[in-house]
């Protein structure tokens, strides 16, 4: 059965009937004694399966109690097909195909900007190719269970997702609320921090610079550097003392990204203590606030600042930050007293000066 939350038109629960046919046909398909039994399912591509849908759909409509005509879409548009019953209504299509033995995909942008107008309801057909092939329909916004931030933010589709525990139902939102409004990103971005589970500098709707995740360690060493600055800048937490939560932000930093950093400690504690060369003291330092130090005495560090920072406060409000965490060692002559005063003075005249 075709399972929707919204009120549904005399249309779209005759459309339903129609899907809940393909359905039985697809499957039944897949018996051995059908005589009309689609070989070699498992080698079927997702262009494959769009038109094999193509095709059931417009057979069906000959004797469905819904008259209705099939347009396939094609290109980058969303859905990939649409069942018109007359040019200002159509339901629509989306195709969806795993090789593997799960019923979880991820799914179109949430900007749904390709979105093919007079649509009123989309459907996902899944067809599910790996282990025991099956398939099924769902409206699709009763199987989007959360949202993934690639190159664009999209849905995760998850066809066995119970009844309210959609990733609108999570956000309090409805999906025609989400996609209508002029900033569908916002509305999770806001969830997520409410819950605690998103960052104060993921405010870009696009926020990953690649699809293609990398290691850390096979970056070259002048975006190695840039990225160190990046995350004493974007993250602070990181000059701090060790706590369990220390680099949790500048973890999911690196992976809104498309970075990991498997040793991301390493990167800041590696090494042990250094003496002080740039303030005057000679006291050691925790490794981090030495290379820090080296940063904020550099020549380019006010550039960088410009340049390199996400932060959405005040920079006074990131030189308390600072402060706030090199003041957190609790071992006050690491770094001395001294060593921090002249830290902190040296950034507030480069920052709150220029």
């Amino acid at each position: 059965m075709i399972a929707v939350t919204n009120i549904r038109s005399e249309d779209q629960e005759k459309f339903e009937n129609v899907l809940q046919r393909l359905d039985n046909e697809l499957n039944a398909s897949l018996l051995p004694e059908c005589n009309t039994s689609i070989k070699s399912w498992g080698e079927l591509t997702a262009t494959q399966y769009e038109e094999e849908l193509f095709y059931r759909l417009d057979r069906i409509s000959y004797t469905a109690d819904l008259k209705y005509q099939m347009e396939q879409i094609g290109g980058q548009k969303f859905p990939d097909l649409v069942a018109w019953i007359h040019e200002t209504k159509g339901f629509g299509i989306e195709a969806k195909t795993t090789k593997k033995n799960h019923w979880k995909s991820t799914g179109s942008s949430i900007m749904e900007s390709t979105r093919v107008d007079n649509v009123k309801q989309i459907y996902l057909s899944f067809a599910k190719l790996g282990g025991k092939a099956a398939f099924k329909t769902k409206c699709y916004e009763d199987c989007l269970s959360d949202v993934a931030v690639t190159h664009s933010p999209r849905y995760l589709i998850d066809m066995e997702l119970q009844p309210d525990y959609s990733i609108f139902s999570k956000i309090g939102k409805s999906y025609d609320e989400v996609r209508l409004s002029e900033k569908p990103f916002q509305h999770f971005k806001n969830y997520y921090e409410d819950k605690h589970q998103g960052s104060w500098w993921m405010e870009s709707e696009n926020s990953l610079s690649s699809p293609v995740i990398r290691f850390y360690s096979d970056l070259d060493s002048k975006e190695k550097k840039e990225l160190f600055y990046q995350l004493m800048l974007n993250t602070p937490e990181v000059l701090g003392r060790n706590s369990v939560n220390k680099y949790k932000e500048a973890s999911l930093y690196l992976l809104q990204k498309s970075i990991l950093n498997p040793s991301l400690r390493d990167l800041f504690s590696g090494g042990g203590r250094q003496n002080d060369k740039y303030f005057g003291t000679n006291c050691l330092l925790p490794k981090v606030i030495y290379h820090f130090s080296e940063w904020v005495n550099s020549e380019s560090f006010v550039q960088d600042v410009k340049n390199l920072s996400e932060i959405k406060f005040s920079t006074q409000d990131w030189i308390n930050t600072v402060d706030f965490h090199i003041n957190s060692y609790a071992d006050k002559n690491v770094p001395s007293t001294l060593f921090k005063s002249r830290l902190i003075k040296h950034i507030s005249t480069c920052l709150l000066d220029c």
